[in-house]
């Protein structure tokens, strides 16, 4: 119900855009991932939204490459998409692609994750660093407040900084919890990796 309410929030505010423009031709969608269970739904939900509005919606996915997504980006310009939406792969190498999307006179949404360093139209998100500290919490209170806990982090995308920020922030609230290990791991394999490196070097995380 949430992702639904997300999507037609999401699509209305393109499809007010793409109203406001000389021209509609169209969305254009460049989403992150199809190996996470919210993008899979994200996308899947943008589809049929698009479908039952009658909105022109093409998606690209990134699978976690900023060239891909940025050949992707430069292929909507190229094609006078009015509205692109974009959930970043690195908040900050989307930022060039965005400016040059805005030049052309296309109007930016980004989703889930914000960009840095320049403006966008709009950004539908959700708040990943109190979300950070509701993990932080909940983890503190699986593990009785006593223990040591590793982060899986995925550095270059803003939404996962201001989370693990947040779960920090509720760690460092219970002193006998220590965070003994943040390692990156952008996709399943790298982050299994480094969570099975993680448990070798301090087989006590929890």
């Amino acid at each position: 119900m949430i992702r639904t309410h997300f999507t037609k929030l999401l699509l209305a505010g393109a499809a007010a855009l793409m109203a406001t423009g000389a021209f509609a031709e169209g969305i254009g969608a460049s989403l992150l991932t199809q190996q996470h269970p919210f993008y899979i739904s994200l996308a899947s939900a943008m589809t049929a939204e698009a479908k039952a509005e009658n909105l022109p919606l093409e998606i690209a996915i990134a699978n976690q490459d900023l060239n891909k997504q940025l050949a992707d980006v430069e292929d909507f310009i190229t094609k006078g998409v009015s509205v692109i939406i974009i959930s970043p792969v690195d908040s900050t190498g989307v930022k060039s692609a965005i400016a040059k999307a805005q030049k052309a006179g296309i109007k930016v949404i980004t989703v889930d994750v914000p960009a840095k360093g320049v403006e966008v139209t709009s950004h539908v998100g959700t708040d990943n660093y109190t979300g950070g500290v509701k993990a932080g919490e909940l983890m503190a209170k699986q593990i009785g407040d006593k223990g040591n806990v590793a982060v899986i982090d995925y550095p270059t995308v803003q939404s996962v900084v201001d989370r693990v920020e947040g779960f920090k922030k509720a760690i460092a609230a219970h002193p006998d919890i220590k965070i003994v290990s943040i390692q990156t791991g952008i996709t399943r394999p790298e982050a299994l990796a480094a969570a099975q490196n993680i448990l070798q070097r301090t087989p006590t995380s929890s």
